[in-house]
C-alpha cells in the first residue's frame, strides 16, 4: 500500500528482518514534550513531517536524529491539527479540525504559511485531507445538515471550493467521520474512497474526483457511536482494505 504508518511517541522506524525472525528494531524520538502528534506523512525513509495540537508542526531529514520544530499561532489561536499533506521537500498543508477550521500552506520548507481557507462554521470539523497529485487535493468533514463536508483543490492547495451536497449521498441519523491521522480517505488517480463510522457504516466511492459518489455498506462492527470504519487503504482502483471495529 501506498501510505506509511509511523507508531508514534514518536516512534519513527521500525526494521525487521524476515529472514532471521529477528524482532522490530524501533527507535523512540520525542522532539516537543507535551502534544498530541495526529497528522504525519514521509517522503522517504529519512524525511518525515508532523503536525500537531497547539499549532505545533515539524520534520526531520536524517531519519529522527534531529527536528525542527515550529508553531502556528493566528487570530490569537493555536490550531489544533489533525490533517497534513506534504507535496514535496517544501510545499506542506496542514489543516485544523474545529470552527474556526484553517488550512494552511507554505512552499518554502515552513519559512512563512500562508492561510489559504478558512471555515468560520460553528460546526465544522475536518477529519482528512490528501493529494492525488501535486495540484489536485481533498479534505473531508463530519457532515452539517446531513452532508459530509467535501473541499477540493486543483491548483496545488492555492484555491478551494466545497462540492455541492446535492452530489454526496446524505448520510444517516448518528453516521460520521473518524479523525484517524488522515486515513480515512484515499485516493487513486480519478476515484476518492471516504469512511464512515457511528451508527451506519459505509464506504463512499467517486470515479470523477467527487463530482459523484456512490456508497457502499460494509461489514465492520457498526451501531453505536465509536463503532464502523476507522481507516482505508486501496492499491488500485478496485483492490483494497478497510479496517475498523469499536473504539470504545
Amino acid at each position: 500500500m501506498r501510505k506509511l504508518f509511523f507508531l508514534f511517541s514518536i516512534i519513527y522506524s521500525a526494521n525487521i528482518s524476515a529472514q532471521n525472525n529477528s524482532p522490530f528494531n524501533v527507535h523512540y524520538f520525542k522532539p516537543v514534550p507535551n502534544i498530541s502528534i495526529r497528522a504525519l506523512s514521509a517522503l522517504s525513509e529519512s524525511k518525515a513531517w508532523f503536525a500537531a495540537n497547539r499549532g505545533v508542526w515539524g520534520y526531520t531529514e536524517d531519519a529522527g536524529k534531529t527536528w525542527y520544530t515550529d508553531s502556528i499561532k493566528v487570530d490569537s489561536i493555536y490550531p489544533q491539527f489533525r490533517s497534513i499533506a506534504v507535496l514535496n521537500d517544501s510545499t506542506v498543508l496542514l489543516l485544523s479540525i474545529a470552527s474556526p477550521a484553517y488550512l494552511f500552506k507554505t512552499a518554502n520548507k515552513g519559512k512563512t504559511w500562508r492561510l489559504v481557507y478558512k471555515n468560520l462554521n460553528k460546526d465544522v470539523f475536518f477529519d482528512s485531507m490528501i493529494f492525488s497529485d501535486l495540484k489536485q487535493g481533498i479534505a473531508i468533514g463530519d457532515p452539517i445538515e446531513e452532508c459530509i463536508q467535501i473541499i477540493k483543490t486543483n491548483d496545488g492547495g492555492e484555491t478551494w471550493k466545497q462540492i455541492n451536497c446535492a452530489n454526496i449521498p446524505k448520510v444517516e441519523q448518528g453516521e460520521a467521520c473518524f479523525a484517524t491521522s488522515n486515513t480515512n480517505i484515499d485516493v487513486y488517480e480519478k476515484n476518492i474512497w471516504i469512511a464512515t463510522g457511528g451508527k451506519r457504516s459505509r464506504v463512499f466511492h467517486s470515479t470523477d474526483l467527487g463530482n459523484h459518489f456512490e456508497t457502499y455498506d460494509s461489514p465492520i462492527p457498526q451501531g453505536e457511536k465509536m463503532t464502523g470504519i476507522f481507516s482505508l487503504d486501496f492499491y488500485n482502483e478496485s483492490i483494497g482494505v478497510i479496517g475498523g471495529g469499536n473504539y470504545d
